[in-house]
């Protein structure tokens, strides 16, 4: 499944900065279990999705420290 596909499988989706909301998403990682992260380089976030497209929770803030992103256009899970 490619990333559009994934995205349009998300119960929220839309444009916004609320949980399930993108200003813009970029990219889509899943783990084996199926969660699904998603950035959102204008929001400078990174959200997290179950394989049934829930929200489970977000993080991210602008800058250069723990936890903070500038404009995140990717993001990867490590296998276990």
């Amino acid at each position: 499944m490619g990333r559009y596909e994934v995205l349009e499988t998300l119960p929220g989706g839309d444009q916004g900065t609320d949980d399930e909301e993108f200003d813009s998403a970029g990219g889509v990682s899943a783990e084996s279990d199926g969660i699904v992260y998603v950035t959102d380089p204008f929001q400078n976030r990174i959200q997290k999705f179950t394989f049934e497209g829930m929200f489970v929770s977000k993080w991210g803030t602008e800058g250069t420290g723990d936890g903070q992103f500038i404009q995140p256009a990717t993001v990867a899970v490590a296998s276990e």
